[in-house]
């Protein structure tokens, strides 16, 4: 039992400190790449990148009567809604991906992938599988 505690205080600690981390800005800065290796963009990187390009971007979506919005965090409130960074999303017709719904609001439970083109905040759904050349996010902090 006391094994399970100390670990358990260690992961918070842990936790606490990368939290602690990512809200003062001391992580290393995400390096956007055009080489396809990497992990998709995180919204909040898409968006402070301000790039006009084709993407391949991971988030929450939430659609409501207003539209499609790629969300970086969804909030607890039910039904969710988009935390602060978001992005328009247009054509998540050719997105396969399962919805919740609630009182006019769907969204999905969890990280979805989406791979399209990102210009001025808008994010356009494109057909097929994302060419080598769409921009990722790195873990190099060159």
């Amino acid at each position: 039992m006391s094994r399970l505690l100390i670990l358990s205080i260690v992961t918070s600690i842990l936790l606490t400190a990368c939290w602690v981390a990512s809200e003062s800005g001391e992580g290393p800065e995400p390096v956007i790449s055009f080489e396809p290796v990497g992990s998709p963009l995180f919204v909040d990187t898409l968006i402070d990148s301000d790039i006009d390009a084709d993407v391949v971007v991971i988030g929450f979506l939430v659609a409501d009567s207003d539209g499609v919005l790629l969300c970086g965090a969804i909030m607890e409130s039910f039904p969710p809604q988009c935390g602060s960074n978001s992005v328009t999303v247009t054509g998540i017709e050719r997105l396969d991906v399962d919805f919740q719904e609630s009182q006019g609001v769907r969204w999905t439970d969890s990280h979805v992938t989406v791979w399209g083109h990102f210009s001025d905040r808008l994010l356009t759904v494109l057909d097929g599988d994302p060419p080598s050349d769409s921009v990722i996010q790195t873990n190099d902090t060159e």
